[in-house]
């Protein structure tokens, strides 16, 4: 009778070394992308050059594990609510880096010293992914960074389109909130919606009038804001 061979013994640690290893080809990739793509990029987005006047653009890969596209500091012209100094803002940024778990995007505000959004930073992004993606994608991201620069200054005039897109991102994405983790809290009531709903005969009711409703809803977020914003963790 022949023995039974031992299945082989998975190693985590080698897993996610190897998991680590894989994707730092994905953000050498992304480094490798020159000043002149990334501004020639920028340019193409709306608002994106009133904002580079304003605030300066900067491209920073001096950290091995992470892209970094931002927008410099910038005088208020007033004082601070103690009257001590001249005010100042610092512009939003956007950073690709590379974590355990993979990719993450994460967005900073505005910051200034008169005022700030109650977020620390959002999550755009979370999990495994390339950096050939990232890198079609940048367009976009730079068009939600420029929107987030006019939502987020205190100065900035910021257009409906530019608040719902942002007010969506807020909903749906995962954020920084006082130096903590926060789920994202629109996937937290339509999950509490629906678990008391199949114990309600009148919201279950409800829920089967606005689940088509929901269903395209739920396809234009896709179309919008592109699959891989729905592995967010």
């Amino acid at each position: 009778m022949n023995a039974q061979t031992p299945e082989p013994q998975r190693d985590p640690l080698l897993a996610t070394w190897q998991r680590r290893r894989d994707m730092r080809h994905e953000i050498a990739y992304l480094q490798s992308l020159s000043d002149e793509e990334i501004q020639q990029r920028a340019r193409q987005v709306s608002g994106f050059n009133e904002l580079e006047r304003i605030y300066n653009f900067w491209i920073d890969r001096s950290n091995p594990d992470t892209l970094q596209l931002s927008f410099g500091n910038r005088s208020m012209f007033r004082l601070t609510t103690d009257r001590s100094k001249t005010a100042a803002e610092n512009g939003p940024t956007i950073v690709y880096s590379l974590g355990d778990i993979g990719f993450a995007t994460i967005l900073y505000p505005a910051k200034s010293d008169l005022a700030r959004t109650f977020e620390d930073h959002i999550f755009l992004q979370i999990g495994a992914t390339s950096g050939i993606k990232i890198a079609e994608g940048l367009e976009r991201d730079l068009k939600i960074l420029v929107a987030y620069a006019h939502v987020s200054s205190i100065d900035m005039e910021a257009t409906l389109g530019e608040r719902w897109r942002i007010w969506l991102l807020r909903q749906v994405c995962n954020r920084g909130e006082d130096g903590k983790f926060r789920k994202a809290p629109g996937w937290s009531a339509v999950f509490g919606i629906a678990g008391f709903g199949a114990r309600t005969f009148v919201t279950a009711s409800f829920l089967s009038i606005i689940k088509p409703i929901g269903f395209a809803l739920a396809l234009w977020l896709v179309a919008w804001l592109g699959w891989d914003w729905l592995q967010l963790t």
